[in-house]
């Protein structure tokens, strides 16, 4: 029996080495959403501590009131900064999202595309076969009828 040679191979396998890569920009992505999301708690758990702190104190000079205002401002800056850096990931995770289920679809299609392929090839092997297997029979049939 021959061996079957799937003639779009290389392109499905370039297709699924370009799906791997999306999956892997997916998950870079991911995990740079994770740090985001961690350096943000960070930051309100930070904001929330000085708030604390100076609730805390009981008598609070105007230089030290100043400091805390201006802490806290900044605080906002930087909190409302990595918001924005988040949202942005979040619109490349959905758009590498759409990128990957679109890569998906294309390497599902070779594969029943190799699937049917491979069934016209034993059906074709199989007619190859059965034609040998005719002419053995004949052939035979032939000898057996001279004796």
């Amino acid at each position: 029996m021959a061996k079957f040679n799937y003639k779009f191979a290389s392109v499905q396998r370039i297709k699924n080495t370009i799906e791997k890569k999306v999956q892997k920009e997916l998950s870079v992505i991911d995990l740079e959403i994770e740090k985001a999301k961690i350096k943000l708690s960070e930051l309100e758990a930070e904001k929330k501590r000085r708030k604390e702190e100076l609730k805390l104190k009981k008598s609070v000079k105007v230089a030290e009131l100043n400091f805390y205002d201006n802490f806290e401002k900044n605080m906002i800056v930087k909190i409302n900064s990595v918001e924005k850096e988040i949202l942005n990931l979040e619109t490349s995770r959905r758009i590498k999202q759409e990128e990957l289920v679109e890569k998906s679809k294309e390497t599902k299609m070779f594969e029943k595309l190799e699937i049917k392929h491979h069934g016209e090839f034993l059906k074709e092997q199989d007619k190859l076969e059965q034609i040998e297997l005719d002419d053995i029979a004949t052939k035979k049939f032939v000898r057996s009828m001279k004796k």
